[in-house]
């Protein structure tokens, strides 16, 4: 394929990919639509790479160490890593308001690798993975760059300026040749809010999920957990004749048995509290020769994700196909499991674009009977002694998988229905939190396309800008509606569903 370029396109780069079609045009349309070079709004922070400590000098508590992989969807997960204090006076520290962005390794390309400093991450340190980008404006660049770099027009850039050695990185000049979108204050303002707000309701969220811990642990008889020991000793009358592996009876997991038998509620194995309990097809009942680009979604163990069933990315099968694996169905509000890989993994199937969906065979669906509550049965799927109980039962050299007489055998607490109910309203508030979090996150980069694209009025944004700080969101409201899955005015579902909703979680999570 050949794609000639005039003598005014060319860049200090000769390789042939950094001029593709698509790259040169999508360099056109952000010029068109007034971007600026990234470097007239940044200077460009490297960390003390070289300085920090190698990971065998990690430490269990110090200073967090942020690293690339911690970059996720224009926020920042809590480091799992910390060095020791007596490195706090190297350069290289993440400051509030500021950007951090992957410049190196497998994710570069990825939507996820940039992420905005809170204040909570302040004087946090990061790793030679990431450059912080110090933004003069902060607040008014920094949230609105968050957004353009979900967009596929900075991915694009992303992608064009990748160097590839032996690891794919972008160098300090690359990122400063990025091209900016450069609206109003106000618009940007208006679109950065969106990610703001998403970061508020992903607080939100944590914050439930902390409540929802406290709530499901007590259920449990509450004895303190064993320290981890290598060598333990049990009864014969503890010992199963089909288990003699010595992790099946480690003390964390006998700790686990006991805590669901000594506690102060009844107990069942799951098969007597369930009506249906179902794996996918195995074998060839669905291969990749069956997928399409829409119809029913396969839920498979990766949409299954804290506690939530996500069907953003999901494949599909013919409603043809999806009648002849009719018994593998997943109805609305049953319980999924994940059984082979990462087992463990449980949500409520009660998604708001689909009423069915279809199963690969890593996960199970379960259908309740009326006095086990679907949410509370999820979360206590999902808390540390259901799990522990689920990787104890699944058993496998290769690949943990649990079939379906293994997984009807987990020992389910079942409490009165009142408490069932306490706990399942936060597991469904947690839920609507982090979905709502991702739909602003995904607002925010389709109201910047649609920017770019020219497919709205600026002046619009500005609009529902300033009559958002007289308190009045009748405007936002009306874009909010305009927004659907696909896009501005697009062909697909609406983004937010339930408008009224989006509102009411924005109030409660400002509150919070």
């Amino acid at each position: 394929m050949f794609n000639r370029v005039s003598a005014e396109t060319l860049e200090p780069r000769l390789d042939a990919d950094f001029y593709k079609k698509e790259f040169i045009e999508n360099h056109s349309k952000l010029k068109a639509s007034g971007a600026v070079r990234l470097a007239s709004l940044i200077n460009v922070k490297k960390s003390s790479y070289g300085i920090l400590p190698k990971s065998e000098e990690y430490v269990e508590s110090g200073l967090p160490l942020i690293r690339g992989g911690d970059l996720s969807f224009g926020q920042i997960n809590p480091p799992e890593v910390h060095v020791p204090v007596h490195y706090a006076g190297v350069k290289g520290k993440a400051e509030e308001g500021d950007v951090l962005i992957l410049i190196k390794g497998a994710c570069i390309n990825g939507p996820e690798g940039v992420a905005r400093i809170s204040e909570k991450e302040n004087g946090f340190l990061f790793n030679g993975s990431c450059y912080r980008l110090a933004f003069n404006k902060r607040d008014v660049n920094g949230y609105f760059f968050v957004a353009f770099s979900q967009t596929r027009h900075f991915l694009m850039q992303k992608k064009r300026r990748v160097a590839n050695t032996c690891i794919s990185y972008n160098d300090e000049e690359s990122i400063l040749g990025y091209l900016f979108p450069s609206p109003s204050d106000d618009t940007k303002r208006y679109i950065g809010d969106k990610v703001r707000q998403a970061m508020l309701l992903r607080a939100l969220a944590k914050k439930q999920s902390d409540e929802l811990v406290l709530s499901i642990n007590k259920i449990f008889a509450g004895n303190p957990k064993p320290e981890r020991d290598h060598r333990c000793s049990v009864s014969m009358d503890e010992i199963s004749e089909n288990r003699l592996d010595a992790e099946y009876y480690a003390p964390e997991v006998l700790w686990a048995e006991n805590e669901i038998k000594q506690s102060g509620f009844q107990y069942a194995p799951l098969g007597q509290l369930a009506t249906r309990i179902k794996d996918g097809p195995g074998g060839w009942g669905v291969s990749i020769y069956d997928y399409k680009k829409k119809g029913i979604p396969i839920i498979r163990s990766v949409n299954i994700n804290d506690g939530d069933c996500d069907l953003t990315d999901c494949v599909y099968i013919s409603k043809e196909k999806n009648q002849e694996l009719i018994a593998h169905e997943a109805k609305k509000g049953s319980v999924l499991l994940s059984v082979r890989g990462t087992v463990g993994r449980s949500a409520v199937f009660n998604d708001d674009y689909y009423q069915s969906a279809n199963l690969n065979a890593a996960v199970v669906t379960i259908d309740c009977k009326p006095g086990l509550n679907p949410y509370y049965l999820a979360a206590f799927f999902n808390s540390k002694i259901g799990n522990i109980q689920l990787n104890r039962i699944a058993n496998g050299a290769v690949q943990l998988n649990m079939n379906l007489k293994e997984t009807a055998s987990n020992l389910i607490v079942a409490p009165t229905p009142k408490i069932q109910e306490e706990i399942a309203n936060i597991y469904r508030a947690k839920v609507e939190s982090k979905r709502y979090n991702r739909r602003l996150t995904l607002a925010a980069k389709l109201l910047v396309e649609a920017l770019i694209e020219g497919q709205i009025d600026e002046n619009l944004l500005i609009s529902a800008q300033v009559q958002l700080q007289a308190s009045d969101n009748s405007l936002d409201r009306s874009i909010m509606a305009r927004l659907k899955t696909d896009g501005l005015d697009g062909k697909g579902q609406p983004l937010f569903p339930d408008i009224d909703q989006l509102y009411a979680l924005l109030t409660q999570a400002a509150q919070a």
